[in-house]
């Protein structure tokens, strides 16, 4: 029922951003480049024009992990509709705990590694967060 619930939020957050993309004040997220476990470089600013979905999360974080098959979902369902996920792991000991996280959930959208530093400079953004930044 919970997961039920996450996956309707996220789905009625996309058509919302979808449907009011012409009304609402666009805001100026910082620009970042970080690299995916592959080397594949996740920039921001080349995703203009794209509906992004930026996940802070970590693989200490029961909330995150609950949340994840949810953006597996989505992302299978909406990529083809334009939809981004990035997510951005927050673990201090790095790949060494997320790539074998990676691999067990089969996490099918881009993952790449944030620090606090990123995470506060996405807070200062006026928009839906719910956001714990280390």
């Amino acid at each position: 029922m919970k997961r039920g619930f996450i996956l309707s939020l996220l789905l009625a957050l996309f058509l919302f951003a979808i449907g009011n993309a012409q009304s609402v004040q666009p805001q100026k997220a910082p620009n970042f480049s970080l690299k995916t476990y592959d080397g594949k470089i996740v920039e921001l600013a080349k995703l203009k024009g794209t509906v992004i979905v930026v996940n802070f999360w970590a693989t200490w974080c029961p909330p995150c992990r609950a949340e994840i098959p949810d953006f597996i979902k989505v992302y299978d369902t909406y990529k083809s509709k334009g939809l981004e996920i990035v997510g951005i792991a927050l673990d201090e000991d790095g790949w060494s705990k997320v790539k074998p996280f990676l691999e067990k959930n089969k996490i099918n959208y881009s993952i790449v590694l944030g620090n606090a530093e990123l995470c506060n400079s996405m807070a200062a953004l006026k928009v839906f967060l719910r956001l714990s930044c280390g």
